[in-house]
C-alpha cells in the first residue's frame, strides 16, 4: 500500500476547518470557510477574500482589460485544444438537462431563424445527408420497422384522420403518389389487390409479399407445372382451391404458376405441389 505523506499545509487546513468561520479581508464579513478557496501560500491555508468578493474583483478586472484578456484566452484556446475539449465535455455532462432546456427555449423563441439555417444547411449538403440516411435505413431496417409500427399503434387514429384529410384536400397529389407507388411496387400491389378481392368474396386468410417471396424462393422461382423460371416468365399467384369454390386466401393454398399454366388450370383443384409439401413446410414454417 502507498501512504500519502501529511504536509504542514494539511495540518493547518484541518485546524482552520475546526474554526468553521473566517472574516473576509475585503467585505469584512464573517463567513463559513466553505465560502473561501484553498491557498497554500497563506498561514491558514485559505484565500483572504471570500468567493463572492473574489469573483467581483475578477469581473471588474475583466471589464477594465477586456481586449487584452480576450486575446490571451484566444491564444490559450488555440494552443490547448485537448484541455478545452475536456472542459466542455465535463461541463456538458454536469449540466446536460439545463443546457437542453436553454436550447429548447432558444429554438422555440427563434423558430424561423433556426428553420432558415436548417434549410440552408440541407441545400448545401443534400447529397451527403441523403446518402447518410440511406446507409442508416439499409443497416437498421428492423429497428426502423419496429419504431414505425410502435408509433403507428400509438397514434393510429390521428394518422388515419390526417391521411383522410390530406386525400380530400389534395386529391391530385394523392393520385399521383398512388400511381408512382403502384409503378415501383407492382408485386405488392398485385398481392394487395388479391387480398382485397378475397375479402370481398368473404374468403378466409390473407398473405404478405414476404410470404409470397419465400414461397417462390422455396420453389426455385419456377412454375410448378411447366418448370419455366423467372425472369424468363412472370410467376402468377394461383389458388390451389379457387376462391370461387370457397378456397382459402392464405399462403398454404397458393402455388406459383406461369400465366399460361394458370389460365389452363382455370377453376380446377389441381395441386402441383405434391411431393414437395414437406419441404415447403420446413422452409415456410407454416402449418399446412
Amino acid at each position: 500500500m502507498v501512504f500519502k505523506s501529511i504536509t504542514k499545509y494539511d495540518i493547518i487546513y484541518v485546524e482552520v476547518m475546526e474554526l468553521n468561520n473566517k472574516t473576509c479581508s475585503k467585505c469584512r464579513q464573517e463567513k463559513p470557510i466553505t465560502e473561501y478557496n484553498k491557498d497554500k501560500s497563506r498561514s491558514d491555508g485559505l484565500f483572504p477574500q471570500c468567493n463572492s468578493c473574489k469573483n467581483e474583483g475578477k469581473r471588474k478586472r475583466y471589464k477594465e482589460n477586456k481586449k487584452i484578456i480576450d486575446e490571451q484566452n484566444k491564444v490559450w484556446v488555440k494552443n490547448n485544444p485537448d484541455k478545452v475539449k475536456a472542459i466542455k465535455t465535463k461541463y456538458r455532462n454536469k449540466n446536460r438537462n439545463e443546457i437542453n432546456k436553454r436550447a429548447n427555449e432558444r429554438r422555440n423563441k427563434n423558430k424561423e431563424h433556426y428553420n432558415s439555417i436548417n434549410r440552408k444547411y440541407y441545400k448545401r449538403n443534400r447529397e451527403n445527408i441523403l446518402k447518410k440516411q440511406k446507409r442508416y435505413r439499409d443497416s437498421n431496417k428492423d429497428v426502423i420497422r419496429k419504431t414505425q409500427q410502435k408509433h403507428y399503434n400509438k397514434n393510429k387514429d390521428n394518422i388515419l384522420k390526417y391521411h383522410k384529410e390530406y386525400r380530400v384536400k389534395y386529391p391530385e397529389k394523392h393520385k399521383e403518389h398512388v400511381r408512382r407507388w403502384n409503378k415501383s411496387n407492382p408485386e405488392k400491389r398485385r398481392i394487395y389487390t388479391m387480398n382485397r378481392i378475397a375479402r370481398l368474396k368473404n374468403s378466409e386468410g390473407s398473405f404478405t409479399s414476404e410470404e409470397w417471396e419465400v414461397l417462390k424462393k422455396s420453389c426455385e422461382y419456377s412454375c410448378l407445372c411447366c418448370g419455366v423460371k423467372e425472369p424468363k416468365t412472370k410467376l402468377s399467384i394461383d389458388h390451389v382451391i379457387p376462391l370461387s369454390k370457397n378456397g382459402s386466401n392464405s399462403i398454404t393454398n397458393i402455388q406459383p404458376l406461369c400465366l399460361s399454366c394458370n389460365q389452363k388450370k382455370g377453376v380446377k383443384n389441381t395441386d402441383y405441389r405434391k411431393g414437395m409439401i414437406s419441404c415447403l413446410r420446413e422452409k415456410l414454417m407454416i402449418k399446412w
